[in-house]
Order: structure tokens, then C-alpha cells, then sequence
């Protein structure tokens, strides 16, 4: 608390005068100026130990933001490196369905020629479906894991 400092006057007209015993039968008349200070000596001990939580307090919220912020860079950046994980996984599965394709294209051709069983050619179209099942899995991972960066980094 800071102390305060304050001006008054106060100025009454009285009647009956009371000051004299019997009382008087006249008017009378009282004003004062004055000058008032006014300090609380406990502020001097509350406030310092106030002052000193408060900072306290301070420092403990700066800490707490200074974590949380560090917690949203790493999480920002784990998400970042498995979206380019991801979409490295789908650059591989692209050209793991080409080649599922080009394999179950020979293998037909070799099951139609006679050259082949059944059996290859169910196990190349299994590839092949088993490829493209693959790619539209690492797709959408990437897809859930770029929604999870732009949250992280509060662009969502």
C-alpha cells in the first residue's frame, strides 16, 4: 500500500451552544483545515512477502509457458518428420503398385499363353490389390498425420 495524503476542512454552525454547562442559548460557530497522512505500517510486512509469491508466481507461469511451448515445438516437429516419413512410404508403395502392375500383366500373359498356373496369377493379383490397399493406407496416414502437424502448430 502506498501512503496517502489528503487536504480537508470542515467548517458547522451550531445552536444551542452545548460546549458550556447549562447550555447557552446562542450560536456558535467551529472550522479547522487540516492536513492528513495516512500510511499502514503492516504493509510493511504483508507486502513484502506479497511481492516476493507474486514473483514467485510470475517465474513459476514463465516456466509453465516456456514448457508448453517447448512441448508444441517437439510435437510440431515429431509430426513433421513422420509426415516426411510418410510420405516417403508412399513415393515406395507408388512404385510398388507399378510394379505389382507390370508383375500381374506378365503373369496374365504367361496364364493365357499357358504358360502359368492359376495359382501365380491369384497370387500376382493378390500382390497387386495388396499394393494398392497399401498405397491408399500410407495415403491417408499422411493425410491424418498433416491435419495432426497444422493442430500442433495452431494453423487448424
Amino acid at each position: 500500500n502506498q501512503p496517502s495524503l489528503g487536504f480537508y476542512t470542515a467548517y458547522g454552525l451550531n445552536y444551542p451552544n452545548y460546549l458550556f454547562y447549562p447550555s447557552v442559548n446562542q450560536a456558535y460557530a467551529i472550522g479547522f483545515v487540516g492536513l492528513r497522512a495516512q500510511y499502514s505500517i503492516s504493509s510493511l510486512y504483508q507486502n513484502k512477502s506479497k511481492l516476493a509469491a507474486g514473483k514467485l508466481r510470475v517465474k513459476e507461469l514463465e516456466l509453465q509457458e516456456q514448457a508448453v511451448a517447448d512441448n508444441v515445438h517437439t510435437e510440431a516437429s515429431s509430426y513433421y518428420i513422420k509426415y516426411k516419413e510418410a510420405l516417403t512410404r508412399i513415393a515406395v508403395n507408388e512404385r510398388s503398385v507399378e510394379q505389382a502392375r507390370v508383375n500381374y500383366r506378365i503373369v496374365s500373359t504367361k496364364y493365357f499363353n499357358q504358360l502359368a498356373l492359376l495359382t501365380d496369377l491369384l497370387d500376382a493379383d493378390n500382390l497387386y490389390q495388396e499394393s494398392r490397399f497399401n498405397l491408399i493406407r500410407a495415403q491417408t496416414d499422411a493425410l491424418i498425420i498433416y491435419y495432426r502437424l497444422l493442430y500442433a502448430s495452431g494453423n487448424l
